[in-house]
């Protein structure tokens, strides 16, 4: 699984770099602050494109912790996303959270 050793995209967290991402691509993504190097989130993108979930969370995300993250350091916060077959996109995003322990996946961490 190659998104652990870097082979994905990355982008800052602004709406013009979310809209340079291609719309069809489906997978994991994940949330990094800047300052610290810490992955914060780790979503998945099955039934919507990677684009249309960080728009959703751009526009007021479901996930309280992360919504707390992106309004207080939205301007150090990095997205990196990969593009994954539809039916190993549960088990990468399963394995990145328990991998990183992002904090804002309190509720999906596998033990």
């Amino acid at each position: 699984m190659s998104f652990l050793r870097g082979d994905r995209a990355k982008r800052r967290w602004s709406y013009l770099d979310i809209e340079l991402i291609p719309k069809d691509i489906i997978g994991v993504y994940a949330f990094w602050c800047r300052d610290n190097g810490k992955c914060i989130y780790v979503g998945m993108a099955e039934d919507e494109p990677v684009k249309e979930r960080l728009f959703a969370h751009w526009n007021g995300s479901h996930n309280e912790t992360l919504k707390q993250w992106i309004q207080e350091f939205g301007d150090n916060l990095d997205i990196c996303y990969k593009a994954v077959e539809s039916g190993r996109i549960r088990k990468l995003e399963d394995r990145l959270i328990k991998t990183w322990d992002p904090e804002a996946n309190e509720k999906q961490r596998r033990t």
